[in-house]
């Protein structure tokens, strides 16, 4: 193009491009996102929330029909204690301990030899005198003291210390922050883990119960409907043992006594004086009861070195506790035919051992 004289040449006019425009108006670039870490959030959440649900309804159905009866009992004992408005409570007499107790003494015998009522608490020996000492103090926040408190325990229990994880039933044990009960449980920050775990993954921690839930249901429904009626007290009567199968389990608590000393732990200790603390407070008599063996075994020198250890040590710390007596100090010999296995008497068994525990209570030779 010409230009007129005189006048500089104007600078070249282009087109704008369409990216230009977008340029000039600061709009920004048009990207793609990367939802990878977005469908791996939402996987993780949905995994969590299906082993949540998984693991609750594991726990649900095992507290109807695990096949371990020991978690059914605590939990079932602690119920019954619980209870609002039980028709069992408040009792004249109560009665404590583990499954020897469980199935070996009849509160119904026992209201009627002292009147009033009586029920039976008894758990697992597993849990020690700890869980007697918890019970006692949670029943007297809740009723009038009883008149008496019958502690029955099978004759290996004394020495032995306790294990947190085997208090996973046990309500007033939290896995979380300090006990309110007395004697509190020591655990290390491993085992609060392990408790808390437990009680959160049953698919876990009772992976074989869940096992054999699922492959034999009709076995664990029938089980769990085997528990002795309400009019029964607490007393969970048990049939009779398989005369081989007691003298094997015989054979087994020998092995094991060759390699353990009698006594009596620390746990134990500070649980009994616990009991008998609470027992001055109130005004009630504590009796302990030792649970009856097979006669065979009572005779063996392993078992009698054993006890004789055991029953030092108790009657060493009950002579500075004078609300605690020793009913029955040392456990009866017991024929086959009255027992469920080496340490836990039959139905017909239970008959004999609550009666001869409630001669002892009130008869005059009652010992420290």
């Amino acid at each position: 193009m010409n230009h007129p004289p005189g006048h500089p040449a104007s600078p070249a006019i282009t087109e704008p491009t369409q990216a230009g425009h977008l340029h000039a108006r600061g709009l920004p670039h048009e990207f793609v996102r990367d939802r990878r870490r977005q469908r791996t959030v939402l996987l993780l959440v949905l995994t969590a929330s299906l082993l949540l649900a998984a693991n609750l309804g594991a726990g649900v159905l095992l507290r109807r029909f695990s096949p371990n009866r020991g978690y059914r009992l605590i939990e079932r004992k602690w119920a019954m204690l619980e209870a609002a408005n039980s028709p069992l409570l408040p009792v004249d007499t109560l009665i404590l301990g583990d499954s020897s107790g469980n199935q070996g003494i009849d509160p119904r015998a026992v209201a009627a030899h002292f009147g009033g009522r009586a029920v039976n608490l008894c758990t697992v020996g597993d849990l020690l005198l700890l869980n007697d000492a918890w019970m006692l103090e949670r029943y007297l926040q809740k009723y009038p003291p009883p008149k008496r408190l019958i502690l029955a325990h099978v004759y290996d229990v004394w020495q032995r210390r306790p294990r947190a994880r085997n208090f996973t039933r046990v309500p007033v044990v939290p896995a979380v922050g300090e006990m309110a009960a007395t004697p509190p449980l020591t655990m290390t920050p491993g085992e609060r883990a392990t408790l808390l775990m437990d009680r959160l993954l049953p698919l876990y921690s009772e992976n074989e119960s869940v096992s054999l839930l699922l492959r034999r249901p009709l076995y664990c429904w029938s089980s769990g409907i085997t528990e002795a009626p309400p009019s029964f007290a607490g007393f969970e009567p048990r049939p009779a043992g398989a005369p081989g199968a007691i003298e094997r389990n015989a054979r087994q608590h020998l092995h094991g006594l060759k390699r353990t000393r009698g006594g009596l732990s620390e746990a134990n200790r500070a649980a009994l004086a616990r009991i008998d603390e609470l027992a001055a407070a109130h005004g009630f008599e504590v009796y302990i009861s030792v649970g009856p063996v097979y006669e065979a075994f009572a005779n063996d020198p392993v078992y009698q070195r054993f006890w004789g250890e055991s029953e030092a040590a108790i009657r060493s710390a009950v002579a500075a506790m004078p609300y605690v007596h020793l009913a029955v100090p040392r456990p009866t010999a017991a024929p086959l035919g009255d027992l469920e296995s080496v340490d836990h008497v039959s139905e017909i068994g239970a008959a004999i051992y609550t009666s001869n525990l409630l001669r002892s209570i009130t008869g005059p030779r009652m010992t420290k």
